[in-house]
């Protein structure tokens, strides 16, 4: 059975796997624009197969699309790229103050390019003013049948 702690275990103590186990959490626990639950997550991470995730944080115009650009490269394994068509599954949670929907859909758009079909892609929105003006972008890719492809 799937579990945070679960996650939280198997992520790891560095810095990176730290920041994704903070962003799914809080995409449960606190309210935003698009507000994610256990479901959307279970949904998407009991697929199977290997697990990516990438964050970056990135300010200015388009600053969720600029967030989500370079977090496709893995912080915890930098030569996966995350974005791949082999996953079965993407978290996406957007952070930050002020954030438009607008802002969302096109950085959705950006997530989305370049995967199959019928890959699950969950977007959560979690507030956080301490940001400012930046927003910060967590990617999760699950059920990949490769680490590298």
């Amino acid at each position: 059975m799937f579990s945070l702690v679960t996650l939280g275990i198997t992520i790891g103590n560095s810095a990176a796997s730290v920041a994704v186990l903070h962003a799914l959490v809080n995409s449960i626990v606190l309210p935003g624009l698009i507000n994610m639950d256990f479901s959307d997550i279970r949904a998407v991470m009991m697929n199977g197969g290997w697990g990516a995730a990438g964050v970056n944080v990135a300010d200015g115009p388009d600053r969720c699309v600029k967030a989500a650009e370079p977090a496709f490269r893995s912080s915890l394994l930098p030569e996966v790229y995350i974005g791949s068509p082999t996953a079965a599954g993407i978290l996406v949670d957007v952070a930050g103050h002020d954030i438009s929907l607008s802002e969302i859909d096109d950085m959705f758009a950006v997530v989305c390019r370049g995967l199959a079909d019928e890959t699950i892609v969950v977007v959560g929105h979690t507030p956080d003013a301490s940001l400012g003006n930046r927003a910060r972008v967590t990617l999760i890719a699950t059920g990949r049948r490769s680490l590298m492809a």
